[in-house]
């Protein structure tokens, strides 16, 4: 009875250990359990931090912000850049002091992310002997920080595209855990979504600006065309009842000369009263002036016409050799019209060899410049309460195989902020309706088309100059 007494014991002294250790091990479980519940929560907190912007700066910020969970001495973000074969790094840190943005050309075979990217694989170096792992110990030699002990680069990957790479460094031997190691690849996965979104979406605002450029640009090209075919219909509308004024002055003042000599002829000839005869000049003298005036003024419509159809340049659709002088010539002289009472119109016009080009289009360019400085000189007279004159000055000449043209105004000037967006689409200083913000954009994109430069020189309450530079060698 007592050996089984005995035995009975132990048996529930065995029961009650191991119960005792299930419960512990039950315990150890939650615990687990408990804490991958907790990095489940930090890591979806994480990606949903990471992929909450699609600003491609605010992104990178956010990279930044959630690796601080790890015991970084260095960070590096490198996004790939295939169209300048190479992999930009906006942000690179080292010892919590964030450096300047740099680049690695892809043909840098000494560069851990450039293995990194080009292999879409991971890299793991946790003490220095690792670095033979993936390169030879002469080119590791020549590229890796020898106080970095802990290396890891992990590649950043959507599918099958890859993105770029992310690094974490630490001059400790072995600083990460299998744990951290798991939670950093985690982080590059969501940093690979939150940047392959930020770059489709900035492409996406790209292609979207071009498109309504380019849809600008038509309607103002589709603009151009029915003013040139207007300006042709109306050309010819006013150009004959225009040479019939001209005509009919040329026979009255023929006339009227002959009726002058017939007067003289009543009144006696040679042996006319000189009394008689001055007093027959001092009639008909404001006839003749009248002639004059109607002569004059049937010339001004005929220069205007002239002025209107060498703006738009109907038939110009290809490219031809022109007179920039005469485009220039006739843009002013349709403008001094409308701003006769803003600015004094003071030209330079060199000779100048004919340049191929598209003569229309420049046209439109000269046109909104000029319109531009002539507006700048309105806000500057508005804002000073002044109604003197402004003045546009505008020069032409060639340096070498260049055409140079120079439009300069004393108006209002720009800010370095305006100067700084001038040529951007769409950005424009006017009041809502009164500008679209497409006139220097367009005018930026007509003289690239030609293989020139455009650029602006502005101080605010002194006036600006635009200079256009033009090759007289056709690139286009």
């Amino acid at each position: 009875m007592s050996t089984t007494d005995n035995e009975l014991k132990r048996q529930v002294q065995q029961l009650t250990a191991q119960l005792a250790e299930a419960e512990h091990q039950l315990l150890l479980t939650n615990q687990k359990n408990e804490e991958m519940a907790a990095d489940l929560l930090l890591l979806e907190e994480l990606g949903r931090y990471l992929t909450s912007s699609l600003a491609l700066d605010e992104v990178i910020e956010n990279v930044y912000q959630s690796l601080s969970v790890l015991d970084v001495d260095v960070i590096l973000l490198g996004i790939l850049d295939t169209d300048n074969h190479q992999i930009q790094i906006p942000l690179l840190v080292k010892g919590h002091q964030k450096l300047a943005p740099a680049t690695i050309s892809l043909d840098d075979r000494h560069s851990p992310a450039v293995w990194c990217v080009q292999n879409k694989k991971e890299l793991l170096i946790f003490e220095p002997d690792d670095i033979t792992k993936y390169f030879s110990a002469e080119r590791a030699g020549a590229q890796f920080d020898k106080m970095m002990s802990t290396i890891v680069y992990e590649p950043l990957i959507i599918g099958d595209e890859i993105v770029g790479c992310l690094s974490v460094q630490n001059p400790t031997k072995h600083a990460y855990s299998k744990e951290q190691i798991q939670l950093f690849r985690a982080l590059a996965s969501y940093s690979a979504i939150a940047i392959a979104n930020a770059l489709g979406y900035r492409k996406l605002e790209q292609t979207l600006k071009a498109l309504k450029l380019t849809q600008q640009q038509l309607v103002l090209q589709e603009k151009m065309a029915s003013l040139g075919t207007l300006t042709a219909g109306v050309a010819h509308e006013i150009n004959n009842p225009t040479n019939f004024i001209h005509v009919g002055c040329e026979n009255l003042a023929v006339d009227l000369l002959s009726f002058e000599a017939f007067l003289v002829e009543l009144a006696g000839g040679d042996e006319a009263d000189k009394a008689v005869l001055d007093s027959f000049g001092k009639r008909t003298a404001p006839l003749h002036e009248q002639l004059t005036v109607i002569k004059d003024g049937a010339q001004r419509i005929k220069t205007i016409v002239e002025d209107l159809r060498a703006f738009t340049h109907l038939d110009d659709s290809a490219l031809k050799p022109a007179d920039i002088v005469e485009c220039l010539r006739s843009t002013v002289n349709l403008l001094q019209i409308k701003y006769i009472k803003t600015a004094e119109f003071v030209v330079d016009f060199k000779s100048l060899p004919e340049l191929i080009c598209y003569a229309a289009k420049l046209n439109q360019v000269f046109m909104s410049v000029i319109v531009n400085g002539c507006e700048a000189i309105e806000r500057k007279q508005s804002e000073q309460q002044t109604e003197l004159l402004g003045q546009i000055t505008i020069s032409c000449y060639a340096q070498g195989e260049v055409i140079i043209i120079s439009i300069k105004d004393n108006g209002c000037g720009m800010s370095d902020e305006i100067k700084g967006q001038l040529f951007d689409p769409f950005y424009t200083t006017k009041d809502v309706g009164k500008g679209t913000g497409l006139g220097m954009s367009v005018a930026f994109g007509i003289i690239k088309e030609h293989g020139g430069t455009i650029e602006a020189v502005s101080s605010e309450l002194v006036g600006s100059e635009i200079m256009i530079l033009l090759p007289l060698a056709p690139v286009i």
